[in-house]
């Protein structure tokens, strides 16, 4: 990590190498039991439209990435997307590439699909739910609780799914809600030194 990166981003991208790694698996489980591969790719879109979770941290963690590597002229588009209600996709979003991918949420990298690219309006999950990936949840539950142990829990080895997916719920907001925070406050939660559940 760089002298000017926060303190939570290395267990945040610990975290999401968890996930990435879930992923990995079950993409490749899938490819030798079916012989799928995924349909999305560069370009891909339609997801973003959809409800997603996204914690404090993960927030924190695309501003930071959106003010440290993305141009200022794409940046300042995607900053007045903030302050306003909307239920437009998701603010990072622009032309159709993810400007925070190295750094996109956790349900981003989760969501894969097979057979078809999404239709327009269409809710994969419940339309076809054989085709969305299901990420090895050992793992995934591995990230949930890196990502707890940035919000001052301690970490006790034992992997409670239940608890766990309560406390995505209790720090998560829809993508939607936070585009209704103010760019001043989004940029004051990319400097938090330290999150808590408070």
């Amino acid at each position: 990590m760089s002298g000017n990166s926060p303190p939570w981003l290395e267990g945040l991208l610990k975290a999401y190498a968890l996930v990435d790694q879930s992923v990995s698996a079950a993409l490749a489980k899938e490819k030798a039991a079916r012989e799928r591969s995924p349909v999305c790719g560069p370009g891909c879109c339609r997801c973003c439209g959809h409800i997603i979770p996204v914690s404090a941290v993960e927030m924190a963690g695309a501003m930071w990435h959106l003010g440290q590597k993305v141009p200022a002229a794409k940046r300042n588009v995607i900053l007045r997307r903030f302050g306003r209600i909307s239920q437009e996709s998701c603010p990072f979003l622009l032309e159709g590439q993810c400007l925070v991918y190295a750094l996109r949420f956790m349900a981003c990298r989760q969501f894969w699909v097979f057979g078809v690219a999404c239709r327009a309006g269409e809710d994969v999950l419940t339309s076809r739910e054989d085709d969305v990936l299901r990420p090895d949840t050992d793992l995934k539950m591995l990230a949930f609780a890196k990502l707890r142990t940035i919000y001052g829990m301690q970490d006790d080895g034992v992997v409670d799914k239940k608890s766990l997916y309560g406390f995505i719920k209790r720090v998560s907001l829809p993508i939607q809600m936070w585009r209704m925070h103010p760019v001043k406050s989004l940029h004051e939660l990319a400097s938090t030194k330290r999150f808590s559940l408070e």
